[in-house]
């Protein structure tokens, strides 16, 4: 069998010397241990292997051309490679010569967009599912329940929180301070585009290219009087070549007379293809510094003047709503078991917009009435102190006669 954890160092510390050795005195097994190949061999021959997989996709590889009875993957909610690659791509192939079962553990996290997710809350056929909590295990009920009483003695609304109801309940709650986006129905949806009476809408397509994963793309508008920020228009799909990306952003272009298209420059070959063969304009977004411009686009989002069209289904609102930070790391990044590009392609079309700089004109008094005679001297009195100042600063110098 194999146990697999999120790193090696994991692995050996929750299952190797915490209940394999211990299991060995205990009932006198004559397990062999390998401390450099992390192994456990008993003495039917059958062997344990431990392992961690989360560091980079490379390491899934090692569990190719292998055969288990069992494989049992732990913090499942943790992981930030593919686990349904992982599970459907890798370890399946490996059941099938001994007919072997696939296991997979964990407590509730942040991470909706997951195998694990689907899994245990029956959005995914074919397994069979078990929830427990502390509370279901006789050996830590009383311990658990005097730790609960003591917290919520002297944190009362701590039941509330995400984290309680995670670890202490088992329950899928999205802590929204680990979401990416701070995004709300309550506030960031809109029905039908305002009208105005005069100015033009200003159209702009955000573009985030890809293959295996989505080419996304996003289009928002904004008006010379409105400083709310619309998405108005979102498409994505896998498997787009240039000459589908381009086609795309022809048919955007004259469905909404865009004036500038920002696109993804990581491909830079794609780009100058698009550009010279396509006959297309494009900006190249920028992506520095893209975790302060998010904060910044949250700022948006909070007091909502970024505001998505209440289209059933928008996979833009599904990106927001689960696309969560990464727990571990040096730097801040999103989590790369999230799908981003919809989210990505509005974060480049958002950076080109100015409807922060939008008000809406003053209109001016009804000539004859005493608004209107009152805003014609203050305009004639700023008129003269303009003159007189002007006068002054040209005559500045000369003396007087």
């Amino acid at each position: 069998m194999v146990y697999i954890a999120l790193t090696r160092e994991s692995a050996k510390r929750i299952m190797y010397k915490d209940v394999l050795k211990p299991l060995n005195r205990q009932y006198k097994m004559r397990m062999k241990f390998n401390e450099t190949t992390l192994t456990c061999t008993l003495s039917n021959g059958s062997i344990i292997y431990l392992m961690g997989v989360d560091s980079s996709e490379d390491e899934k590889d090692k569990l190719l051309g292998q055969k288990y009875k069992l494989a049992v993957i732990d913090e499942c909610a943790s992981f930030n490679i593919d686990l349904r690659e992982l599970v459907y791509g890798t370890l399946k192939p490996a059941m099938a010569d001994l007919g072997g079962t696939i296991a997979m553990v964990g407590t509730p996290g942040n991470l909706t967009k997951s195998l694990f997710f689907d899994i245990t809350t029956g959005a995914e056929p074919g397994w069979h599912v078990v929830k427990a909590t502390t509370f279901d295990n006789p050996f830590m009920a009383d311990k658990w329940r005097k730790e609960i009483e003591e917290l919520t003695t002297n944190q009362p609304y701590i039941v509330e929180t995400p984290m309680f109801k995670q670890m202490y309940l088992g329950q899928w709650v999205v802590d929204t301070d680990a979401l990416v986006y701070k995004f709300d129905e309550s506030r960031n949806v809109y029905e039908v585009l305002p009208m105005h009476a005069n100015g033009d809408w200003q159209f702009l397509l955000g573009v985030d290219l890809g293959y295996e994963d989505d080419s996304a793309f996003v289009v928002v508008a904004y008006h010379e009087w409105d400083k709310n920020l619309y998405v108005v228009d979102t498409y994505n799909k896998s498997h787009m070549d240039i000459t589908d990306v381009a086609s795309k952003i022809k048919e955007l272009k004259a469905k909404y007379d865009i004036h500038k298209t920002i696109i993804d420059g990581a491909n830079k070959q794609a780009v100058e293809e698009i550009q010279k063969r396509h006959q297309l304009p494009l900006i190249t977004a920028e992506k520095q510094g893209k975790s302060d411009f998010i904060e910044i686009m949250n700022s948006e989002l909070i007091l909502g003047r970024l505001k998505v069209h209440n289209t059933k289904g928008s996979e833009l609102i599904k990106e927001w709503q689960g696309l969560v930070w990464k727990e571990k790391g040096t730097k801040r990044e999103e989590n790369p078991a999230c799908p981003n590009h919809l989210a990505d392609a509005a974060l480049y079309a958002w950076r080109y917009c100015y409807n922060y700089l939008s008000a809406k004109p003053v209109p001016k008094p009804t000539p004859g009435t005493h608004a209107w005679f009152e805003s014609e001297v203050s305009e004639m009195e700023s008129a003269a102190e303009e003159y007189f100042k002007s006068l002054e600063e040209a005559t500045k110098g000369y003396s007087d006669y």
